[in-house]
Formats: C-alpha cells, sequence, structure tokens
C-alpha cells in the first residue's frame, strides 16, 4: 500500500530532501509552503502522516498540528514537528498540541524513513543504492554539510550552512573545490544548488570542467 506523505514546510530544500528520501519507495509526497495550504491538502491528499515545519509563517507547525488534532477525521493522523538546528524548539509545546515526533534540520534521511515507517506502521525497506548514494553526498560520512563543521580549520563553523552570506569568496572556491567531486547527478540537479546558493555559480563551472565540453550532464 502507497504511504501518503504530507510535508508543510516553506523551504523548497526541505520539501526535496524529503521526496528524495522517499524516491525508492512506495510512497507519495504532497508538499506545501504554508500550514493554510496543509489543510486544504488534508481532505483533499487524505494523508498517512504529516511533517510540519515549526516555524513556518502564518500557521506553524504547532497550530496546524492542534487544527488536525481538533478534526475528528484526521485527528488520529501522526504529526511530527521539523525545526531548524538553529531555531528554537519548544517540547512543552509540541506536547501540548499533540505532535507525535521532533526531528531537527538538517537530519539524517534514514532516522526521517524510520520515523516516519514507525509511525505510520508500515516497515522501511532497505534503501537502494540511488538512494544511498545520495544521503551519502548530503548528509552522510564527509558529506556537503560536514564541510563546514567546527573540526574543519579555515572553513567556517555550522552556522555559515544557515547563514549563506558568511561564506568568503576563498571559503566559497575551497567548498567547491571539494564537493564537486562527491555529488551525484541527482543531488547536484535537485538539491545541492539551495543548500548555500552562492555556491552554485562556482558548483556548475567546476562540473563542467572536471566533466568536459562534451560529457553527458543530464
Amino acid at each position: 500500500m502507497t504511504l501518503k506523505l504530507l510535508v508543510a514546510d516553506d523551504s523548497v530544500t526541505m520539501q526535496k530532501m524529503v521526496r528524495l528520501a522517499f524516491g525508492a519507495e512506495d510512497a507519495e509526497v504532497e508538499a506545501v509552503a504554508s500550514g493554510e495550504a496543509a489543510l486544504e491538502a488534508l481532505r483533499r491528499f487524505r494523508p498517512d502522516i504529516v511533517l510540519a515545519d515549526a516555524l513556518m509563517p502564518g500557521i506553524g507547525g504547532y497550530e496546524l498540528c492542534a487544527r488536525i488534532r481538533e478534526e475528528p477525521e484526521f485527528g488520529r493522523i501522526p504529526v511530527i514537528l521539523l525545526s531548524g538546528a538553529f531555531e528554537p524548539f519548544d517540547p512543552q509545546e509540541a506536547e501540548r498540541v499533540g505532535a507525535d515526533g521532533h526531528l531537527s534540520k538538517p537530519f539524517d534521511t534514514s532516522e526521517l524513513i524510520d520515523r516516519v515507517h514507525s509511525l505510520a506502521g508500515a516497515e522501511a525497506p532497505a534503501a537502494g543504492p540511488g538512494l544511498a548514494s545520495a544521503r551519502e553526498s548530503f548528509l552522510g560520512p564527509g558529506a556537503i554539510l560536514d564541510l563546514f563543521g567546527p573540526d574543519r580549520p579555515g572553513r567556517g563553523k555550522a552556522e555559515a550552512v544557515a547563514r549563506p552570506g558568511a561564506l568568503t569568496d576563498e571559503e566559497v572556491r575551497r567548498v567547491a573545490a571539494e564537493v564537486v567531486g562527491r555529488l551525484s547527478p541527482d543531488v547536484i540537479r535537485e538539491v545541492a544548488w539551495e543548500v548555500v546558493p552562492e555556491l552554485a555559480e562556482v558548483l556548475l563551472r567546476r562540473v563542467i570542467e572536471e566533466r568536459g565540453p562534451g560529457s553527458d550532464r543530464s
């Protein structure tokens, strides 16, 4: 039976990450950018589980969860709240509105899949090689986000990911040189450009240079 996920997050990157995470599974992902749109999609899409950004503008994840719990038809749908690594999260409020779990972004996609299947009452299948490769490129050991960690002298702190403008030109060039060989085509096309926007042009040039003018860039 196809698992139906409703993702309510104003980050296009996060929407794409969830789609990528469940791309190899029997799952259908509906992504919206607001709590208001999520309430409309609830009746139309009828999801098995909801992932909601806690701090979306307008109706945020807390209020969205509370409203779902008030719906007689949908009140038992599991809700996982999402929050950024540098954003406040209120566990007491999450408990009050009836949230079933919480994940801090950026999360390990294997943890996301396990949590979703556990709450939805389905068994999580083993990841295929393509999905595993994408996870490894983006969030696994030695992944893109790890390049900004505190154990990487000269590359800035992890906060640089949340504040792209904090990167210097030298950091952009250095990171581009290091990550270009690690990116799978799917990650480049679907996710990487939006993680640190100022890397996009530099990475694109490096990919073209590395693969040559006659290579397949699809």
